[in-house]
């Protein structure tokens, strides 16, 4: 779970990370030995240099201020994390710029992705470049990173043999659908001459039981990676 909680600091989603911190602290305090040992957890202390440094930013964030605080003391590190801040003041005195010089160099998004109307995926595979967009809500976010995952697992498997993509900029807008949804409506493109634009809507309603909406996904990918290659 701090793992889970370092990749989202490093994709910016700070918001995300402290939520997934706090569970990550339960289970520490519950089921780790001597829990709050740093030498032993190494994995405890650099999630709490992450806490330091999003508490820090969000002095450039004054709205972010009061729900970072409040995440911070929803996980029991407020007291750790202002020890640090004490110890080392520099992340106190970096401005909004090298904030965003560290995001460049450290990170793979922007800092407090998470907290705009809008979340945004990009990642690189095979010659083209992908960018998801999404509502900024829990369960179309979920919807999308399971999109970009199954997008990336496929094109890793297409890595054997000669899937004949196109180098393009690929941009899709994840959206959800319901149940009286067509499935031809499902995926759609959209006029673009920059990029190859698509609309995606996945099901709304996810069980772990039926394997419908993996199934569109699925469909809707084919969709897209067969419009991107040369292949007939």
């Amino acid at each position: 779970m701090f793992d889970a909680s370092s990749y989202d600091h490093q994709a910016g989603a700070w918001l995300s990370a402290l939520t997934l911190t706090r569970v990550a602290i339960l289970l520490q305090s519950n089921f780790a030995p001597d829990p709050w040992n740093l030498d032993r957890h190494n994995a405890l202390g650099a999630t709490i240099i992450h806490a330091a440094v999003t508490k820090a930013a969000s002095r450039h964030r004054p709205e972010l201020v009061e729900p970072v605080s409040q995440l911070l003391a929803d996980a029991a590190l407020t007291e750790e994390v202002d020890e640090v801040l004490a110890m080392d003041r520099s992340f106190l005195e970096w401005d909004e710029a090298a904030f965003r010089i560290h995001s460049e160099k450290e990170l793979t998004g922007a800092p407090f992705g998470d907290a705009a109307p809008d979340r945004i995926f990009s990642f690189g595979v095979l010659g083209q470049q992908w960018r998801v967009q999404c509502r900024n809500e829990p369960i179309v976010v979920t919807a999308a990173e399971e999109f970009c995952a199954a997008a990336q697992i496929v094109l890793a498997e297409l890595t054997a043999g000669d899937p004949v993509l196109l180098n393009s900029r690929i941009e899709v807008e994840i959206e959800l659908s319901d149940a009286a949804a067509q499935s031809a409506d499902l995926v759609q493109p959209l006029p673009d001459n920059t990029c190859a634009r698509w609309r995606a809507c996945l099901p709304a309603e996810r069980t772990q039981t039926s394997h419908d909406p993996d199934l569109e996904l699925l469909a809707a990918l084919v969709v897209i990676l067969h419009r991107s290659s040369l292949l007939p």
